[in-house]
């Protein structure tokens, strides 16, 4: 599995415009304004620590090529599945009386997690300033 060269290079562009208005590009003395990375902030992310947890939960394998050995698709094994070997296993699971699967859509996953709608609304210390910017 390797990094795209062009997923790369838009990802280093993107955090060289993202951080331009973030609080790592500001005029103060810390570890990440040392500015001598070619006058760029040197981050390990550029966001929060939640924006890099939501933006790992789901990997984009589009911007990744994969090497395969032999047939790509021998995962798949004999056509049975783990269930059906467990003679335990309820094989008709996946009929049930009520919807209680995963959410579709990332923003609904991501709401459920975070439990979004059950704190007063707040202010955060950078919404106006990524709002202007």
């Amino acid at each position: 599995m390797r990094l795209k060269a062009a997923a790369c290079y838009d990802f280093k562009t993107y955090v060289a415009q993202a951080t331009k208005r973030m609080v790592w590009s500001d005029n103060c003395h810390n570890s990440h304004n040392i500015h001598a990375n070619w006058g760029q902030a040197s981050i390990t992310w550029p966001g929060s620590t939640l924006h890099y947890l939501e933006a790992l939960r789901e990997p984009r394998f589009e911007d990744y090529e994969f090497d395969f050995c032999g047939n790509r698709f021998a995962w798949m094994g004999n056509g049975l599945s783990q269930t059906e070997w467990d003679p335990t296993s309820e094989l008709a699971y996946y009929i049930r009386n009520s919807d209680d699967g995963k959410h579709l859509s990332r923003g609904a996953r991501t709401k459920s997690i975070s439990k979004s709608g059950t704190r007063p609304e707040r202010q955060l210390h950078r919404q106006e300033r990524l709002r202007t910017a």
